[in-house]
């Protein structure tokens, strides 16, 4: 976790890694990274993720019916909000995706969770 007072204008480099003993949402096979950089960005007023999500995940092929183990390699731009986002404060109406959180903290857990289960949630076809 990350303190939301402790995120600066200044670019912080993440390299947060989880696999099956640290993520009860991971198989043993699977493991997760999210690499890249951590601001405020003045412009939006939130702070901002860019880099990128890997993984080794166990999936599901929609035509067999099959498990298989997949590598996934994609680029990600988060932009995160201490708190309720309110878009009418700002002008960031072509921000459509705002990661909200509430104790104060950027939990990188929960945003690796959520893009784990959004993956799984697509449709797999294996050996593609």
């Amino acid at each position: 976790m990350l303190e939301f007072r402790k995120i600066g204008k200044t670019k912080k480099e993440v390299d947060y890694r989880l696999d099956s003993n640290s993520a009860s949402f991971l198989d043993p096979l699977e493991s997760v990274n999210l690499k890249g950089e951590i601001f405020f960005d003045e412009g939006t007023k939130l702070v901002k993720f860019e880099g990128e999500f890997s993984a080794t995940l166990n999936l599901v092929c929609v035509r067999s019916g099959e498990e298989f183990i997949k590598n996934i390699t994609i680029p990600l731009t988060l932009y995160i909000s201490d708190g309720i986002y309110d878009s009418k404060d700002s002008n960031n109406e072509y921000i459509l995706d705002i990661i909200e959180f509430f104790n104060g903290y950027v939990d990188l857990k929960e945003i690796c969770l959520s893009e784990v289960e959004s993956i799984r949630l697509d449709y797999h076809i294996k050996g593609e």
